[in-house]
């Protein structure tokens, strides 16, 4: 079963020769253009009609495709700073480190990059982050994140950023009465190209981190200074519909009768079957037709619904062993798997 899926997200992706003429985007959701060559090591991106920009993007910033669209790991601002050109590519890029090892990593994760072009997921595992953004630059620094909004875990706005210190954040709210905010740097977890966001709620910041200086050194807890916070990483903006369980303590507005049918992807980008059924609680996964597999997923652990497929905050692996059952399960064992 396990290999089967993890074949499946070998083989599954779109050729190359089928980017063409589709749109282009950078990681941020700016449109760049639209794909008008490839070649072995980059796409050639065109914009405009009468006036024409050309971009040639080494290959291996790709990110994936979604629907009609190629996304491209880096910022609008990096691709037309890095890469724009009226006639040739430049080739110093092909030799830069950080795209060696980013190469090295796209080819471990996605032996068949070379043919095809993976789904984007922008709900990676924390593993892939890491490890994969950390090289590509798919990343704030801190010099840019100065006016920009912050909002709490529980989606409440915080204000804007206004200065950055060595261990924490300040964010200020407010234009005749300020507030100001200094949050540890370690709690600010992404960006979606306009929104700074923070690991804390609304309520744990104005309880442990409104006042009105800045901390010393001395004042810090030691979890709170924590490691050298370099960038911020790049995460996904939410999607517009929303759903409540009594399970769940955030909103999320998914139309459920339309659901069935739609694919159920997992952290790791694998398609562990579709929709089958949507109860209370649960919802049941079927995968495979002779060979059945069902699984029982408590709507807790949606994460986000794309129009087409569903996500969750589970790897195939946890899936599979934690919620796969060949009978319905009892009363009993639904409210363990609940409670887990």
């Amino acid at each position: 079963m396990l290999y089967n899926l993890l074949l499946r997200k070998l083989t599954v992706g779109l050729s190359w020769d089928k980017a063409k003429g589709k749109k282009a985007k950078s990681i941020d959701r700016k449109e760049i253009g639209k794909v008008k060559e490839i070649s072995d090591d980059y796409i050639e991106i065109k914009k405009g009609i009468v006036d024409t920009d050309y971009f040639f993007v080494p290959k291996y910033f790709v990110e994936g495709y979604e629907e009609d669209d190629i996304i491209i790991s880096l910022t609008e601002d990096e691709i037309k700073n890095n890469f724009f050109d009226k006639t040739n590519p430049s080739e110093d890029m092909l030799d830069d480190d950080n795209y060696k090892k980013r190469k090295e990593l796209l080819k471990n994760k996605y032996p068949n990059f070379e043919n095809v072009i993976p789904q984007y997921s922008a709900v990676g595992s924390e593993n892939d982050q890491a490890s994969l953004s950390k090289e590509e630059g798919v990343q704030l620094s801190w010099d840019k994140v100065m006016g920009k909004e912050v909002k709490s875990s529980d989606k409440k706005e915080i204000g804007k950023v206004k200065s950055v210190g060595q261990h924490f954040v300040e964010v200020e709210d407010g234009v005749i009465s300020k507030k100001h905010y200094f949050i540890p740097k370690k709690y600010i977890h992404g960006y979606d190209g306009d929104t700074i966001y923070s690991s804390l709620e609304n309520e744990q910041i104005t309880q442990k981190y409104l006042r009105d200086a800045p901390p010393l050194d001395s004042e810090l807890q030691e979890f709170e200074k924590g490691e050298d916070y370099e960038l911020i990483p790049f995460m996904a903006k939410e999607p517009g519909i929303e759903i409540k369980t009594q399970r769940m303590a955030d909103e999320l507005k998914i139309p459920w009768e339309e659901i069935i049918h739609k694919h159920v992807r997992t952290t790791d980008n694998i398609d562990i079957g579709d929709v089958d059924k949507v109860g209370n609680e649960f919802i049941v996964v079927r995968e495979g037709f002779a060979n059945i597999h069902l699984y029982y997923i408590p709507k807790k652990h949606i994460i986000k619904y794309d129009g087409s497929s569903l996500w969750l905050n589970l790897s195939s692996t946890l899936a599979s062993s934690k919620f796969e059952r060949k009978n319905e399960p009892s009363p009993e064992e639904m409210e363990m798997l609940l409670n887990e």
